[in-house]
Order: C-alpha cells, then structure tokens, then sequence
C-alpha cells in the first residue's frame, strides 16, 4: 500500500502494513529490497535529507536506508487499539497522516499533520474510516488509505488552503533536513 516514487533515487517505497515491512523497489534492477519494523507500517514518503520518513502504528521515524537505522521524530498521542495510517507530504514539506482504529471502529481517529518546525499538530479527531471505493466527500484531493472523512463528529472540516494541493500526483517530499 502507499506507494510513493522517490524522483531523487529513482525507486519507489511501498508498504506491507501487516508484515510491517517498507519495500524499496528499483525498477532499473527489479530489486525489491525490504525493510522489517518492530510494528505496522502505514506510510513512507522520502525526505529533503535522502532518508525516508516512516508512519508506525505509534509513532512517526526516520528511516537511513543505507543502515536501515530508525530514529524516532515523534510519538503519536492515541491509545492501544489505533494505528497510523496513510499519509502524504504537502507542497511545504509537512506530512499529513491519519490514524484509525485496528477494529475499524468510526469516530476513533484523527488527522496530524507534522513538520520539523512545528512538530505535530492533531489537526481533526473523531475521523471515520471509508471503504476503498474513492468516492464521496474526503479532505479535498487528500486522500488517506482506508479513507479518512473531514465529517468528523464535532469538527469543523479542515481548511481548503490546507488540503486543496495534496494529493495531485506530483512528486513531493517531507522537508525533514539535518
């Protein structure tokens, strides 16, 4: 799931989220060369830096692929049950990524939004888990795996200015610098 084209190495990253696993595939070899984690794997996007930044059922990591070390950037607040999700990088280099429930319950996620600056902003809760039939109201072009709702319980939707360029297919990459 959550395939990503790093233009800089040119190979793209993809995750196994039940065999907790980042793939990087090199279309130039047919090498699909793969990455063991500790937990699930919802999402990987390549960074500034030439790292790739990690989306664990708890927590956002760095990822060195020339030594598969991991280090953690942030912890995520959600209890026992949830787990990360998809997630994309936007035009200022800030990943978005949602959260759901193992279960799939509704109403038990949320949408983060992190950058090196800012650190992590949970930007909606109460977020609702959708079928993989890409239809119906989302966060504008942002869609999430397992697709998260902006009609959270209680929530206002999040801001147009904020979603309305994620998502469009070009190739963006999360501004995690040294």
């Amino acid at each position: 799931e959550c395939p990503r084209w790093d233009a800089a190495t040119e190979r793209l990253l993809w995750v196994d989220i039940e065999s907790r696993a980042l793939h990087v595939f090199d279309p130039a070899s047919g090498d699909d060369r793969s990455i063991l984690f500790d937990d699930r794997v919802g999402a990987a996007a390549p960074t500034t830096a030439g790292d790739v930044l990690v989306a664990l059922a708890g927590r956002l990591a760095v990822v060195d692929l020339g030594s598969e070390s991991v280090r953690t950037l942030v912890e995520i607040p959600h209890g026992e049950g949830l787990r990360l999700n998809d997630g994309v990088c936007d035009p200022a280099g800030r990943l978005w990524v949602g959260s759901l429930a193992l279960d799939f319950a509704p109403g038990q996620g949320a949408l983060y939004r992190y950058s090196t600056g800012a650190g992590l902003d949970r930007v909606l809760d109460g977020c609702v888990p959708r079928h993989h039939d890409h239809g119906g109201p989302g966060l504008g072009r942002l869609e999430l795996a397992h697709h998260v709702e902006a009609r959270a319980v209680g929530q206002p939707p999040v801001g147009h200015d904020d979603v309305e360029d994620l998502g469009r297919g070009e190739h963006l990459e999360c501004a995690l610098g040294d």
